[in-house]
């Protein structure tokens, strides 16, 4: 029995942890989850996202340095003109800053891919999450959104492109 309390106590103090630590940005915490997120969970989802019926979307993104072509797993939420996608790691991610920098990415989206030709990050109160993931937004102290817009709307880009 104190085995199982003790364990339920770390699992606890764990989860508490992470909580605090990305409500204040703290890199001794964010780091080793953005690591985590970078080389264990991304090449997995990355398998499937962007298709029809999958819950993640695919940005395709172009380094503002490097220059180099970089697919990233995104949740992206589809809205008038464009979408919407609440930013966990704030809008200093290299995905982010990328995206602004060339003002231009691909967005693969339930199995279309659309040409983003402009993006800005909003406060989250200005976006649909406000309401729809209130808790979560307030739990995890998340600030802002990307704004993506698409122009029409209507998909352009080449699948995979």
């Amino acid at each position: 029995m104190v085995v199982i309390a003790a364990v339920g106590a770390l699992v606890l103090v764990a989860g508490l942890t992470i909580v605090v630590g990305f409500r204040r940005r703290d890199p001794r915490v964010l780091g080793p989850l953005v690591r985590w997120q970078r080389e264990r969970v991304n090449p997995r989802v990355l398998q499937t996202a962007g298709r029809e019926g999958d819950p993640h979307s695919v940005v395709r993104h172009v380094g503002r340095s490097s220059g180099r072509y970089y697919a990233t797993p995104i949740s992206a939420v589809r809205v008038s003109g464009g979408f919407e996608v609440v930013l966990p790691y704030g809008s200093e991610a290299n995905w982010v800053r990328n995206v602004l920098a060339a003002g231009t990415a691909v967005l693969e989206h339930d199995g279309r891919s659309y040409n983003v030709v402009g993006a800005e990050v909003v406060p989250i109160e200005a976006t649909g999450f406000a309401e729809d993931g209130a808790v979560t937004a307030r739990v995890f102290g998340l600030r802002e959104a990307l704004r993506l817009s698409t122009g029409e709307g209507a998909p352009t880009a080449p699948p995979g492109s």
